[in-house]
């Protein structure tokens, strides 16, 4: 899990990684036999909105909370009384725990 914390009044941040279970690891491998193949794989493009939909009862479990909501950046009905929105750059989403 991956956690980023700032202060508005001196500007510091601080992020981390941390490990939330051990399992074995992960590998992905991707054969390019043609020019035509690493024009694909470049394209590809990852929905962050319903990655983070998806893992909701998994960050639910293990954060031990009763309720993960997910919101959009630019969402103007979004619960963020702390503006994290204004944190959250591509692959990098902005995370307020109550």
């Amino acid at each position: 899990m991956e956690t980023f914390a700032s202060c508005t009044s001196c500007k510091f941040r601080h992020a981390d990684v941390m490990c939330l279970g051990e399992r074995p690891p992960l590998r992905y491998e991707f054969q390019i036999t043609s020019e035509q193949d690493l024009k694909t794989l470049a394209r590809v493009e990852v929905d962050e909105l319903q990655v983070l939909l998806d893992a909701t009862n998994f960050l639910r479990e293990q954060l031990g909370v009763q309720e993960v909501r997910v919101f959009k950046a630019e969402d103007a009905t979004r619960y963020d009384p702390q503006d994290r929105a204004k944190l959250a750059t591509p692959m990098r989403p902005a995370i307020f725990v109550e």
